[in-house]
């Protein structure tokens, strides 16, 4: 078996390998590398043994569970479009969405201001503060977020949150935050508030908080520090979704395990992280363009996952330190750029402080981006070396590229996208991009269907493109 195959891609205390978990019906790659489509059957099997040796949600439908992981493997060759999810639309087989209304189940991107430690540009303090939290409000609007993260401390001190959950009451702010004030000016700029707690503490005011939450005009919830998958872990994962259905919250699973198809029930389950995602560059050297590339094979054949992109702060392997002052990632900001379009969830992360975006060249192009798809092709790849994905929303494609530390150069014809033009806006790496990651060349050109894509991938390298389908 192929070594890539069994990276776990997130650090789990006591079973790291169930977290590869089951895919959903609606993964669709496309791969016309025959060493792809070998080695996803061979990750597939291993995903299905991995599943009847631990868990699932109750009462878990086992045909399903083996028709599903392989029906999405023998996918990566027909390269359809998505089924959505929702009321009468569910395939045969899966638990029908129990959902009559999902209008209010809405995909974008959202703020992430704990990843940079609520940092800002003086005066505005950087920290947990009224004014500190209409700046991510502003700045959530300025770049075409839909959401912004309510993160702890805002109901107590952080490691308190952590350490003493149940000591903490998550449904009072703490004095330095108007929460009445935060909650208008959001609602004034149209961004949703998504609210972070600690799963105990849920645990302790399910019914109320959720309920508090909804009358404060709240969007959703980011639960987190659940780090186990056993019966219990998995009953309290359905009674949340459930709960926050009921007041129509999203809910976002934080130090959570695989997905197994909840969100086909519920899709308000918009996304979870189970995976080792940015986060860890606080405290490790481990998230390289090699474990970004693997995800996609691998974590993420079982469903969406929050893995927080957006580092612009971009370095090489002998650059990068850890430095929580000064968050760097591995890669060039090219490969950054291409997380919007290879990862999948429908709520994504802008991880970086406004001013660390302002003026940076990438920055419309997260802009842009939606976090939602009609349809999937992967046009070029292979395991562990490179990947080349498209994505359509409307008629407009999103093409996305990204290696590991080797240099490549590709040619990927556009012919599978269909016939038309586009005017192409296109994010390259810089010729000086293996040595100064940072460095981005922006073209923008015409294509047509009968066109080739030519990329130069620099080490840790990516290419992205916004394709705009042309006046008809």
């Amino acid at each position: 078996m192929d070594a890539n195959l069994v990276m776990v891609s997130f650090t789990h205390p006591r079973r790291p390998l169930t977290l590869l978990g089951t895919p959903r019906p609606e993964v669709h790659l496309g791969p016309r590398n025959p060493k792809i489509q070998s080695r996803c059957h061979t990750s597939a099997i291993l995903i299905v043994l991995l599943n009847l040796i631990g868990h699932s949600r109750p009462f878990f439908n086992l045909q399903w569970l083996v028709d599903s992981t392989l029906g999405a493997v023998s996918m990566l060759r027909r390269d359809t479009g998505a089924p959505p999810a929702g009321p009468g639309r569910d395939p045969p087989g899966l638990d029908p969405c129990a959902l009559s209304n999902t209008s209010w189940i809405v995909p974008g991107k959202t703020v992430f201001p704990w990843w940079v430690n609520f940092k800002v540009k003086p005066p505005v303090p950087s920290r947990m503060t009224t004014e500190n939290q209409k700046y991510y409000i502003d700045f959530a609007a300025e770049i075409g977020d839909k959401y912004f993260e309510f993160e702890p401390p805002w109901y107590g001190p952080e490691q308190q949150a952590v350490d003493n959950p149940e000591s903490l009451d998550i449904t009072k702010p703490i004095p330095e935050l108007d929460l009445p004030e935060i909650l208008e000016h959001g609602r004034q700029r149209g961004i949703g508030l998504i609210i972070r707690m600690h799963w105990k503490a849920l645990r302790k005011q399910m019914h109320q908080a959720l309920a508090l939450y909804e009358k404060w005009g709240a969007k959703g919830i980011k639960v987190d520090f659940m780090d186990s998958d056993d019966q219990g872990m998995v009953n309290f994962y359905t009674q949340v979704v459930q709960k926050c259905a009921q007041h129509h919250l999203l809910v976002d699973y934080h130090g959570a395990y695989k997905p197994t198809g909840l969100r086909r029930t519920y899709p308000n389950n918009i996304t979870r992280e189970g995976v080792m995602g940015a986060e860890y560059n606080k405290v490790s050297k481990r998230i390289t363009p090699l474990h970004n590339l693997t995800l996609p094979f691998t974590r993420m054949l079982a469903g969406p996952m929050d893995y927080t992109p957006g580092g612009f702060r971009n370095v090489s392997a002998e650059q990068f330190k850890i430095d929580c002052n000064q968050l760097m990632v591995m890669g060039t900001r090219c490969h950054e750029l291409a997380k919007y379009v290879v990862y999948e969830s429908p709520l994504m992360m802008v991880s970086d402080s406004p001013e660390t975006y302002r003026g940076a060249v990438g920055t419309d192009f997260i802009r842009q981006v939606p976090t939602s798809w009609d349809e999937t092709r992967v046009l070029a790849g292979e395991i562990g070396e490179y990947l080349v994905m498209a994505r359509r929303q409307g008629r407009d494609w999103y093409v996305g590229a990204t290696t590991k530390w080797t240099p490549r150069e590709l040619e990927v014809p556009l012919n599978d996208l269909g016939n038309g033009s586009w005017e192409a806006d296109v994010y390259a790496d810089g010729p000086e991009a293996a040595r100064t990651p940072t460095d981005v060349v922006h073209s923008q050109s015409t294509l047509q269907s009968s066109s080739t894509l030519k990329m130069a991938l620099a080490s840790g390298g990516g290419w992205v493109a916004h394709l705009r389908a042309a006046a008809m």
